[in-house]
């Protein structure tokens, strides 16, 4: 997968070539990596990762979807969350899979 990496703390960015099934995968293992379980839902180093399956824009039906992975305030645990429609097309121009 090739993923943007924002760091709004630094005002920096950077790509990455990512081995990962898709995005739930990824974002699994980047908030495994950041310990986010020690911190709290709304502090500002907790990952957001929004990303695309790699079947999407195929001829399927229900493959058009962005998926969303953060830490949720209400439950405090990893949520997983689906946008349908045409959202992936805001993701596809741009050659990158997850941000």
């Amino acid at each position: 997968m090739k993923v943007l990496r924002l760091d709004l703390n630094e005002n920096s960015w950077k790509i990455e070539d990512v081995t990962a099934q898709g995005p739930v995968t990824l974002g699994v293992r980047i908030h495994n990596e950041a310990r986010t379980w020690n911190l709290d839902p709304l502090d500002p180093s907790v990952p957001f990762i929004i990303g695309m399956g790699p079947f999407v824009g195929g001829k399927m039906p229900g493959f058009h979807r962005l998926i969303a992975v953060f830490k949720s305030p209400m439950t405090k645990t990893i949520h997983v969350a689906a946008l349908g429609g045409a959202a992936y097309k805001f993701m596809g121009g741009a050659g990158i899979d997850a941000w």
